[in-house]
């Protein structure tokens, strides 16, 4: 029987490699079903649903009156969260703003929810400063302040995402606050169920607690 010349085999082994690598592509490529799609959503309203609902840990500040308060203290009402400074020289009080908005559209259903601003600025933010800006707000009847250690209040913050950080001083020894503007709702239990983006339509805000209190 004649033999088969060494070429012949090193043909016949390049070929039958390359067989074998198409064959493994073909049965690793991702069908139509495995493929993933990402899609933007345009619908988007402001609104991030916390899904599951998040248990929120405890913490315990200052509040407005003095007087020391914990979330837990909360308990039994959805609370409204916002974090912010007495010196933010207009999203702050646009926030208000809108909150009074809110109440406002709420009705009857106002009262079924704790509103509270907690301070990103504790070294200026002392319980007075924040009594004079929710007078000079007008939401001294329904607002409840927190203050404290900044550094406490990051370590607070940092579940939510909630950022801050501190602009030089001038000469006078002002500065400013760069801080997330988002506003957050927990439910009754203290678990984080809603992110409210800043600059969201008060009445779809409005809307969205209402449906919720009145369950």
């Amino acid at each position: 029987m004649q033999q088969i010349p060494r070429w012949l085999w090193a043909v016949l082994g390049v070929f039958t490699l390359a067989v074998l690598a198409a064959l493994a592509l073909i049965l690793t490529a991702p069908t139509p079903s495995t493929t993933i799609t990402l899609e933007q959503q345009n619908d988007f309203d402001g609104i991030t649903v916390i899904n599951p609902a998040r248990p929120m840990e405890n913490f315990t500040l200052t509040s407005h009156e003095n007087k020391p308060i914990s979330l837990y203290d909360l308990k039994g009402k959805p609370t409204l969260l916002y974090f912010g400074f007495t010196n933010c020289p207009d999203v702050c009080p646009l926030t208000l703003y809108e909150l009074r908005k809110i109440r406002e559209r709420l009705g009857e259903d106002a009262n079924k929810l704790h509103y509270v601003f907690i301070s990103v600025d504790g070294a200026r933010d002392t319980p007075a400063a924040l009594r004079t800006m929710f007078s000079n707000n007008k939401v001294q009847d329904f607002m409840l302040g927190m203050t404290g250690d900044s550094e406490y209040v990051r370590e607070i913050g940092k579940p939510y995402n909630v950022h801050f950080s501190y602009g030089k001083p001038n000469e006078q020894g002002y500065y400013t606050v760069e801080h997330t503007a988002s506003a957050y709702l927990l439910d009754k239990d203290s678990q984080w169920i809603r992110r409210y983006a800043y600059a969201t339509d008060f009445a779809i805000i409005a809307d969205d607690l209402k449906a919720i209190v009145s369950n």
